[in-house]
């Protein structure tokens, strides 16, 4: 017996196809699914064995004082070494130990801060800095893919407006500031901000690398549509030829005998 064309089209190395339209549909279903699990059992497989593993983030500001990594910091004069070191918490006295601090220079790009982001990419550092600043210095250096930010904060900053000494209405923004801090709009906002920043920088690179996104997996699906075309016409086109082939025979199966 001759296999059908379609069998070629789904790679089947079944003899025969059930001549019921549901189980026709059923078994095109389970084909279709146990194509796409194995497909992704392969890819998931072999981007396991073939990703290198990576050193595990620091998340904690004990996991960096117990690491080898180095502080580095701005001498912006304040006195931030100081409560370090007077610190109660032991971890932040092991940080102070291991503080380097970097001049304050105004003509330098950033004030000399790239010369901390130096020590941070030759992986001996970690950069302590304000997180508003950090993070959009960071991008603008072009680092943003090869840094990252510890998820517990030192010491938080304060948000304030400067006003004119004795300013009358000063309490009222002291309460409308207090407000939302409170209820976290101050810090969507900045997220927001720093997260607007990122992805314009992101949008494309210094060497002209763009990240993947949706629209550049469309190919594909356009590729998946076309097969699922030319499926459907090659079945149609053997459904009308098989179907008059039958009609052939049975028109000469009942035409008389000469």
């Amino acid at each position: 017996m001759k296999p059908p064309i379609n069998q070629a089209l789904v790679n089947q190395s079944s003899d025969s196809v059930p001549s019921s339209w549901p189980l026709r549909s059923f078994l095109m279903s389970w084909w279709f699914t146990a194509y796409i699990i194995v497909l992704s059992y392969t890819c998931n497989l072999i981007a396991f064995l073939t990703i290198p593993a990576y050193p595990v983030k620091l998340e904690s500001v004990q996991q960096l004082a117990d690491s080898h990594h180095r502080v580095c910091m701005m001498s912006y004069g304040n006195n931030t070494m100081v409560a370090f070191v007077d610190s109660q918490t032991q971890a932040l006295s092991d940080i102070a130990k291991k503080m380097d601090l970097v001049p304050f220079i105004e003509t330098e790009p950033y004030s000399n801060t790239l010369e901390c982001l130096k020590h941070v990419m030759a992986g001996t550092h970690a950069m302590l800095e304000g997180e508003s600043y950090l993070a959009n210095m960071v991008q603008d250096a072009g680092h943003g893919d090869d840094t990252y930010f510890l998820k517990e904060k030192i010491y938080e900053g304060a948000q304030t407006f400067f006003f004119r000494k004795n300013t009358p209405w000063k309490y009222k923004f002291d309460d409308g500031i207090a407000r939302l801090v409170k209820s976290g709009c101050t810090t969507k906002w900045l997220d927001d901000i720093v997260r607007d920043l990122q992805g314009s920088r992101n949008e494309k690179t210094s060497d002209g690398q763009v990240a993947l996104k949706i629209e550049h997996l469309q190919g594909t699906f356009f590729v998946l549509a076309l097969g699922w075309g030319v499926a459907l016409g090659t079945f149609l086109m053997e459904r009308r030829v098989a179907g008059r082939r039958t009609h052939k025979d049975l028109v000469q199966c009942l035409s008389p005998t000469r």
